[in-house]
């Protein structure tokens, strides 16, 4: 059956169809050309506080993703400062979010240039989305355990430019975001770090459709989401199906004709042709004899920023679903139902 499978999922890369998708509305936006609207805690002692401009030059892959500056935190040399603070913030005007018919999102891109590589109470930069003196989100973007602020997005790098997707909720209304540094007195010779080309979009919200084929223990695999699609984000879209047999193989085919009702080994075939598959994947879960504790998840970014697939592109409509081995099955086979999602513009 695994065999079928292969011949109706192609490993050769398919001629995806564009599926016409409204742009994605954007409901904030700035290049950092100036520090429009934008507001600013004082600087400390020596002079580091966050501005908009274009130094120090010599900042390692530039001081600007897009020309001619952006909002960073140093002293137009380094990030020098003379005790552990409390932290210095930068803010953004109020965003009304409250108005979108999909899911806003937050994107922005930033460079870190700073002294520290390990992950501790020093050198801190927290990310906070606030509605009023509420705290809707925060989390840690340079380690995994800054001071009141998990870890929801990936590190960010130190190795250039670089991406991050926020999903937000437009049940929060009004917004302003919020970039917070915690540094300390020790070695802050690096050049600091950086922030540009931030927008708030309105992006088509992922869903699920299409009915899970129940395996043969009488379980039906849950799809769910979690992060924003996005070709060049570092942070995960991570597709999971839950509730599948333990320990077997499984695999993620997707497809940009649409979605699909058609019956398929048993269940319901719920993408169009073409598709493509990734690479297998095991459900793990609890040791044998089987059970429904198997899980079975995916990184789509990972395979889009790897370039698997060229044919994929910002604003593709893409519909996927997960097959599954389930040996006492008459066709060997489980399958999840589908799931729909836009890759961010």
């Amino acid at each position: 059956m695994f065999q079928l499978l292969t011949r109706l999922l192609p490993r050769a890369v398919a001629l995806l169809a564009l599926v016409p998708l409204a742009a994605a509305q954007v409901l904030y936006e700035t290049r950092f050309d100036d520090d429009s609207g934008w507001t600013f805690d004082a600087p400390n002692g020596l002079g580091t506080e966050w501005k908009v401009d274009n130094r120090p030059g010599t900042a390692p892959f530039g001081p600007w993703r897009s020309e001619p500056s952006s909002l960073n935190y140093n002293n137009d040399v380094d990030y020098a400062g003379n005790a552990l603070s409390a932290g210095k913030s930068a803010f953004s005007p109020v965003i009304a979010i409250g108005g979108a018919s999909g899911v806003p999102t937050l994107v922005f891109w930033c460079n870190r240039r700073l002294s520290e590589v390990s992950c501790d109470v020093h050198e801190q930069l927290t990310l906070r989305i606030r509605e009023g003196s509420i705290v809707r989100l925060s989390t840690c973007l340079t380690c995994s355990n800054c001071v009141g602020a998990p870890l929801l997005l990936s590190p960010c790098s130190l190795n250039g430019w670089h991406e991050h997707v926020v999903p937000l909720d437009a049940s929060w209304g009004n917004i302003r975001v919020e970039f917070n540094f915690r540094g300390d007195a020790i070695a802050n010779d690096g050049a600091g770090y950086f922030v540009d080309d931030l927008t708030i979009v309105d992006m088509a919200p992922t869903s699920t459709y299409c009915i899970a084929k129940p395996n043969s223990l009488g379980c039906v695999a849950a799809i769910t989401t979690s992060g924003a699609p996005d070709l060049t984000s570092n942070d995960a879209f991570t597709i999971t199906a839950s509730q599948v047999l333990n320990q077997k193989n499984g695999v993620f085919f997707y497809g940009a004709g649409g979605p699909n009702a058609a019956p398929f080994l048993g269940g319901t075939l719920c993408v169009r042709s073409p598709v493509k598959r990734m690479p297998p994947t095991n459900s793990n879960g609890n040791p044998q004899p089987e059970d429904c504790s198997g899980t079975l998840a995916i990184d789509f970014n990972a395979w889009l920023r790897g370039g698997f697939d060229p044919m994929l592109s910002a604003g593709q409509r893409i519909n996927g679903q997960f097959w599954y081995r389930d040996p006492a099955d008459p066709f060997r086979a489980g399958l999840s139902g589908g799931i729909e999602f836009a890759v961010l513009p």
